[in-house]
């Protein structure tokens, strides 16, 4: 019988455990604490190298029945994004540890007729445990670039997506291995790992796909914002060329009513006058030309349908995520608020309150907007709105951005508003 070479499982175990650990690392985000790394080492360290036999489940079952509560106590990340890195990568592990554990007995067995000296037999087992060394570094590889934390911005209903589908190509192959009871015949099972792997890789492969059109869209979305910004910028240009060529007769009026003692009058005009030269520069929200033409966008169409938006907006050097990532977070909420303030009927109750600053070691976002009863449960979706195209990531997305940036993200909400409050951990504590 082909009997596995223990002596080389202690080093073996250490490296593959080492590798696995770090595929979870660049997928999910471990809690910094000393004892749950060491942990989910040591839990690693037990399971990395499961002896997987056809016709017989324990080892397949009984890694995922330790795997699994473990990501989950040991990672910050959502529910839903943990589950499914752990449905992605669990599959890859018993397909290949299958593969590499039934060849090495498919060939002692029909190559070698099961007439092999100890020495040979270990020899030929290690070769094939060696082989799961190159496979996780490669698994690693793909982890790194593909799933991301920092890149991989993708909605809760795409990661219940995924949890189906890598649960769909494990249960095919974990059925075929349980159910297959002759063991001359155990190679049949290979074609369906392979399946396995090739189906989770590709799946890997579309999370990035997605989540490289997300940023995409976020990113057009910046561009116009800055576009319009330009465009205001021109029109303010523009008008303020005009003001100036009517200023001597616009001071010739005003001077003419404070001669007639007119003051009443003349303090009306230049009122006026005063109001029509502030609406026609874009305001200076942050100094940062991509958020601050987000922010003009926003403000401009908050006031056209007549919501008082106020804005205070003060960022740190680095405030934990990303330039396309903030805009989003911005983007996002503005539009909800903006789309839950304009299904108020009474105008004067449309208001929204955005504020942002350093506090402490992290980057508070908050952000308020008045609600109807109609519109209260609106608020809290995601909203897909603009001329055809999606506009913002969605709530969920929101969500997925803040626990990959470390950070958190709370909801509160009554019958007269709702708001959003997101803090993120700031690496470098300087202002700009």
């Amino acid at each position: 019988m082909f009997e596995p070479a223990y002596l080389v499982n202690f080093p073996l175990s250490f490296i593959l455990s080492c590798l696995i650990y770090r595929v979870f690392e660049s997928c999910l985000t471990l809690r910094p604490q000393k004892w749950a790394r060491i942990s989910f080492y040591l839990l690693l360290f037990f399971l990395s190298s499961p002896i997987i036999l056809p016709g017989e489940t324990t080892a397949t079952l009984g890694i995922l029945i330790f795997l699994l509560p473990g990501v989950l106590l040991f990672f910050t990340n959502p529910f839903l994004i943990k589950t499914a890195v752990t449905l992605i990568v669990y599959p890859l592990w018993i397909s290949f540890y299958y593969l590499t554990e039934n060849g090495g007995y498919v060939i002692w067995l029909h190559v070698f007729q099961m007439d092999m000296s100890p020495l040979a037999e270990n020899a030929l087992h290690l070769l094939f445990s060696l082989l799961r060394i190159p496979f996780w570094l490669l698994i690693l590889r793909f982890t790194r670039k593909w799933l991301n934390p920092t890149r991989t911005h993708l909605s809760a209903q795409i990661w219940l997506m995924i949890s189906v589908l890598c649960l769909s190509s494990f249960l095919g192959a974990i059925t075929l291995i349980a159910q297959v009871s002759l063991y001359y015949r155990t190679f049949t099972i290979w074609p369906a790992c392979a399946a396995c792997i090739l189906t989770n890789l590709g799946i890997c492969r579309l999370c990035a796909f997605v989540s490289n059109k997300v940023r995409e869209a976020a990113a057009a979305d910046m561009l116009q914002a800055q576009q319009s910004y330009y465009e205001d910028l021109r029109r303010e240009q523009k008008r303020v060329r005009e003001l100036r060529h009517d200023m001597a007769n616009h001071l010739s009026v005003a001077q003419s009513l404070i001669t007639q003692e007119k003051v009443l009058q003349a303090q009306n005009y230049l009122s006026e006058l005063s109001q029509e030269i502030s609406s026609a520069s874009p305001k200076e929200f942050y100094r940062m030309e991509t958020v601050n033409a987000l922010l003009n966008v926003k403000y401009r169409l908050a006031a056209e349908r007549q919501i008082d938006c106020r804005i205070f907006l003060e960022l740190p050097q680095n405030p934990g995520i990303d330039e396309v990532g903030l805009c989003s977070l911005i983007a996002n909420t503005l539009d909800n608020a903006i789309e839950a303030c304009g299904k108020i009927p009474d105008v004067s109750r449309r208001r929204i309150l955005l504020k942002g600053r350093l506090s402490g070691s992290n980057f508070s976002y908050y952000i308020e907007n008045s609600v109807s009863g109609a519109s209260k449960k609106a608020a809290a979706l995601p909203s897909g709105r603009g001329n055809g195209r999606r506009r913002g990531l969605g709530l969920s997305i929101v969500r997925g951005l803040v626990s990959q940036s470390g950070g958190t993200l709370s909801i509160s909400s009554d019958e007269e508003q709702f708001s959003v409050t997101v803090l993120l951990p700031v690496k470098n504590n300087a202002e700009n």
